[in-house]
């Protein structure tokens, strides 16, 4: 799903204004040209000839079993005349014949729909029925492949038919949300003018090409003794760049910079990963939402120091390779697997000290590839989970932390969730620590690039000095060789005037990272052709076309038309970014940013009644607001309401907003 953050604060620009996301690499360079192939795609059969021990080990992998026809040798789930209600719904699973349906009672009237295709394989299956103009929706009733029932993933929630996480609403919606990883060579197609979809793909699972990309070349030079050897990608001697391209787009929380892809390009390229400080992760960085492990593995040490996936994992079944803590022992001295290292009496598996874990999906248990150290004093601090506590419910943090002095001593290393942490404060006096550990190249380049961001989000009012230095310390990350914190530092810009933000973005046009050009793309998007220096026009058209094109491969998303509408906002374009604010509030009614930007398009087009109305249910949901109080009382005094502004005014003092 895409990763796009919007910000909200005093001007109009600074409330539209939404936080690109971020990409990601090592803190080393990494090459960043997209290669292009002639190949073409052979199909998973072409491969089992010469590599029948990998084909037996892929078709007992989540990989082999990730999409399926509604066959019988696919289906995990009950359909013998079954019923299971929860939530104010009820499912009748059954059969006709060789096909399987399911009837859903909801609000009083029943639908009949065919099971067109079952969806992952363990520990739950889903199932996919025919939706509207070409889309295929996510059943909310799913099959829980270990204790051998059906059961909701959102229990005990009871969701409008109209609300966006309903499953006939886009959240569910297969092409938007899941098929670009469940299938091989998937287009998606989406006509955003007809609002429809005509997606298609080579092979409905992860065949080998969706890893080795596209393989005619290698399969006609091996079979025919035709044309040249073609190399393909992940071959056996691959390192965890080459990992990030190939498993990173499919194992991260990420939104796509460009439509399809050619399965040989760079992640930066494709993608952006979902960045550190935007909620889905704690604030030092542990697992909160389904994050995917990508954006978890880039901040461990294992990453920085070249360990990659296959080094625990198989490449071909993705099984682990070993069981227990052997796994670990690969790498890491026996002394580690004893009790002079974690002190307990009885057997500890490391991964549960250091790779804690959170249940998704309902039943799907998935554990953390950051590789932390448990820090008790942090979750003092600042209210983050540790892996003491998973074990130990019945200990406070503080006992388990002085557990830990009591074993290794009351000095704590610097590790790198540390300065990550005093960013996620925002507070202006620690401007400096966090401004030089965003400058340390030696931490993580994810974890750096979130402290800039917090930091641009920090008020600076109380430390005028800290304020002024900041969009210098900005202007130096924008040229940081890790391009993360390029990435980050170019935010800064976005509601400067516009000869500040041509100054900074005009030399990241040509960056040799597509995400980077975008972002300098949609610094200048509202400069007039006329006002942008030749040597930079070529380079600007170029970013442009990128930026575009980022903006409507994303155009089936919420997200995606949100953005849509603020670019059109931000380039005078109020009739578009009406239209695409109200597409987005088509697929989620009750997106704030949506309303806030359309009650902003209705004042700005005299429709003061419709613009006040978003308003109160803007303050409805965040009554605290006191810029939302302050415009309401701004569209009453317009419509000659006077008791109702004073009401509003007297709500902005008591919130202290003027």
């Amino acid at each position: 799903m895409p990763n796009h953050r919007f910000a909200k604060g005093l001007s109009i620009l600074t409330l539209l204004l939404f936080v690109i996301g971020l990409s990601q690499c090592q803190n080393e360079k990494r090459q960043t040209e997209v290669v292009s192939v002639d190949a073409s795609w052979s199909g998973t059969e072409s491969c089992q000839s010469c590599h029948e021990q990998e084909f037996v080990l892929w078709c007992e992998s989540h990989h082999y079993h990730a999409m399926h026809e509604a066959k019988q040798q696919y289906v995990s789930g009950n359909f013998n005349d079954q019923v299971y209600e929860a939530d104010g719904v009820r499912n009748h699973f059954y059969r006709r014949g060789e096909e399987y349906w399911i009837g859903i009672e909801e609000d009083g009237a029943t639908q009949e729909y065919k099971i067109e295709y079952t969806f992952g394989w363990e520990p739950l299956q889903q199932y996919l029925v025919k939706g509207e103009r070409g889309r295929l929706q996510v059943l909310k009733a799913s099959w829980d492949t270990e204790q051998k029932g059906w059961f909701h993933q959102l229990a005990d929630q009871e969701i409008d038919a109209h609300e966006w996480l309903h499953w006939t609403e886009s959240s569910m919606t297969w092409n938007t949300m899941c098929a670009d990883c469940h299938s091989t060579n998937l287009e998606k197609n989406y006509f955003a003018e007809i609002d429809s979809f005509n997606t298609v793909y080579s092979e409905v699972n992860l065949g080998c090409e969706s890893c080795h990309g596209p393989a005619s070349l290698h399969v006609e030079y091996h079979t025919e003794g035709e044309g040249e050897e073609q190399e393909l990608r992940l071959g056996a001697m691959s390192e965890m760049d080459e990992m990030v391209d190939a498993c990173g787009p499919c194992h991260s929380r990420r939104s796509r910079l460009q439509v399809g892809s050619n399965y040989t390009g760079k992640y930066e390229n494709e993608y952006w990963i979902n960045a550190l400080e935007s909620g889905v992760y704690h604030p030092d960085g542990q697992i909160l939402e389904e994050d995917y492990v990508l954006g978890s593995f880039m901040q461990s040490k294992m990453y920085h120091e070249g360990v990659k996936c296959t080094d625990c994992h198989d490449a071909h079944s993705y099984e682990l390779k070993m069981i227990g803590n052997d796994l670990c022992g690969q790498c890491h001295e026996p002394s580690y697997n004893g009790p002079e290292h974690h002190f307990h009496t009885e057997e500890v598996a490391c991964v549960d000290c250091h790779m804690p874990g959170k249940m998704y999906m309902g039943n799907d248990f998935r554990r953390d590839h950051s590789f932390r150290i448990p820090r008790p004093d942090q979750s003092i601090q600042y209210e983050t989970p540790n892996a003491c506590k998973d074990c130990h419910t019945d200990k406070e943090n503080m006992e388990l932390y002085l557990a830990i002095e009591e074993w290794y001593g009351t000095e704590r290393m610097d590790i790198y969730s540390n300065g990550l942490l005093i960013a996620s404060e925002m507070d202006p006096l620690k401007a400096q620590e966090v401004i030089a550990f965003v400058r340390n190249g030696n931490q993580p380049a994810i974890m750096r690039a979130a402290a800039m961001d917090y930091l641009l989000r920090t008020d600076f009012s109380q430390a005028p000095s800290n304020s002024d230095s900041l969009f210098l310390w900005a202007e130096e990350g924008t040229k940081s060789e890790d391009y993360l914190v390029r990435l980050s530092s170019l935010d800064a810009f976005l509601n400067m005037d516009a000869q500040s933000r041509m100054n900074v973005a005009f030399d990241r046009l040509a960056d040799p990272t597509r995400s980077v050009r975008i972002v300098a793309a949609r610094l200048t998007e509202d400069i007039a052709p006329s006002d942008i220096p030749e040597s930079y026009k070529e380079a600007w058209r170029k970013a442009n076309k990128e930026y575009k094109e980022y903006l409507y491969a994303n155009a089936d998303f919420r997200e995606g038309r949100s953005l849509l509408a603020e670019h059109h906002f931000r380039t005078g374009n109020f009739s578009q970014a009406q239209y695409w604010w109200e597409k987005a509030l088509d697929l989620d009614p009750d997106m704030v940013t949506q309303k806030f930007g359309l009650s902003l398009i209705y004042a700005q087009q005299g429709d003061l009644l419709h613009s006040k109305d978003l308003i109160i249910e803007l303050i409805n949901a965040d009554p605290n607001d006191g810029d939302l109080w302050y415009r309401l009382a701004l569209a009453y005094t317009e419509l000659e309401e006077r008791d109702n502004s004073i009401v509003a005014f007297n709500e902005c003092l008591d919130l202290g907003f003027i």
